[in-house]
């Protein structure tokens, strides 16, 4: 996979794995002697790589990062009631869901990420242009560095509406899979 040939490329020079999905294949660390480290970017994946064999304490949490220096200013505070959202994804399944939910608020809804010709380079400009965000992961929290409201969800479930305490419970499972519930389940 990507580590080998990363390792293959770069010979003698020692690496760390860092596993972003926590049931991906090419997301088990190969056993190579110049792997010194083992990261996770959740708790999702911190456990899969013990289930895989890695020691609890060998296995460090490396939660996404978001650029604080790519942020723009907003350039007006956030409405009310929200008038446009977004949602970036790479999966549609739940597409339909946010159209008839921002259709019945009155939310004019934006998609981007499902379409070749809707991806952005700086999605954090969006952000700060728009009142209301549907992402997760590393997306949510540019979203939120933005100034934007945050719904976490994606094609896998809904966590609900982001705020400072559910941030402080969701970081440690990068605002994805390990809080959300399934679209059939009632949400938190």
């Amino acid at each position: 996979g990507p580590a080998m040939a990363a390792l293959a490329a770069h010979p003698g020079v020692p690496a760390l794995f860092v596993s972003h999905d926590a049931a991906a294949p090419f997301d088990v660390p190969p056993s190579h002697p110049r792997i010194r480290r083992l990261f996770a970017v959740d708790e999702r994946c911190r456990a899969r790589l013990v289930e895989d064999g890695a020691a609890r304490a060998a296995v460090g949490l490396l939660p996404n990062a978001v650029d604080l220096a790519r942020i723009p200013p907003r350039p007006a505070p956030l409405p009310e009631r929200p008038r446009r959202a977004v949602t970036m994804t790479r999966h549609p399944m739940h597409l339909p869901a946010l159209r008839e939910a921002c259709a019945a608020a009155g939310i004019a809804l934006e998609e981007w990420g499902t379409d070749p010709e809707r991806i952005t380079e700086r999605p954090e400009q969006v952000f700060a242009e728009v009142d209301l965000v549907f992402a997760t992961a590393r997306t949510a929290l540019e979203a939120a560095a933005a100034g934007a409201g945050v719904v976490v969800c994606d094609a896998r479930g809904c966590a609900g509406f982001l705020t400072r305490a559910r941030a402080e419970a969701w970081l440690p499972w990068n605002l994805g899979a390990g809080v959300m519930r399934d679209w059939a389940e009632p949400g938190p």
